[in-house]
């Protein structure tokens, strides 16, 4: 490869890298006040760093047989952005791919035509629904994870509300029983099961 083919390429990587960087604070405000989760091809594009959005943008060619840039990907994210959307799950590449293969043109009409059904559903302050309580069968870590992935899913404005469990009280007794704090009715004979069921049926600290 001559030299002048290195620098090309690096020059593309730039560009790639600037327009990440610029997609960035779009998808988090997608996802904080519209409570929009941008996708790409499944893989959320919620919280992500600049390499790895452009590994999600490379992944698309193992499904559509071609690599889609960044630069098919930044114009419907910024385009979304001004339609107000209301809550929703969109796959940006799969909106980036249809359009690329219309052969381009309009960004806002293409938009506004598949994106119909939430178009100015954006309204501050409105509720989605009554919060739920979900209880979290895990101890400590596993716990933690299976919150941070199911807010993720559910998104920025949820409707999910973990009920409190006492997580790590359960694990102080899976290593010793005697560790666990004496305000734990938790006994030697109670299998991790049946602890996390008092634990559960206690009143929220």
């Amino acid at each position: 490869m001559s030299q002048q083919a290195l620098e090309n390429v690096f020059q593309e990587w730039q560009g790639n890298e600037a327009l990440a960087e610029q997609m960035i604070p779009l998808v988090g405000q997608l996802y904080r006040q519209n409570n929009v989760v941008a996708t790409m091809f499944g893989r959320s594009l919620i919280k992500r760093s600049v390499i790895r959005i452009l590994k999600d943008h490379r992944f698309v060619r193992k499904i559509e047989g071609t690599e889609l840039s960044v630069e098919d990907t930044y114009p419907i994210v910024k385009g979304m952005v001004a339609l107000n959307l209301g809550p929703a799950h969109v796959d940006v590449g799969k909106l980036a791919v249809m359009f690329k293969n219309l052969g381009g043109g309009d960004v806002d009409a293409f938009l506004r035509k598949e994106l119909h059904e939430i178009i100015d559903g954006y309204q501050p302050g409105a509720s989605t629904g009554e919060p739920q309580d979900v209880v979290l069968y895990g101890f400590g870590r596993i716990g933690r994870l299976l919150a941070r992935v199911m807010v993720e899913k559910a998104g920025a404005v949820t409707c999910c509300a973990c009920a409190p469990l006492w997580f790590a009280a359960v694990a102080m007794w899976r290593k010793t029983w005697k560790s666990v704090p004496a305000c734990c009715a938790v006994t030697p004979c109670m299998g991790p099961s049946m602890a996390l069921l008092w634990l559960m049926q206690r009143p929220a600290p």
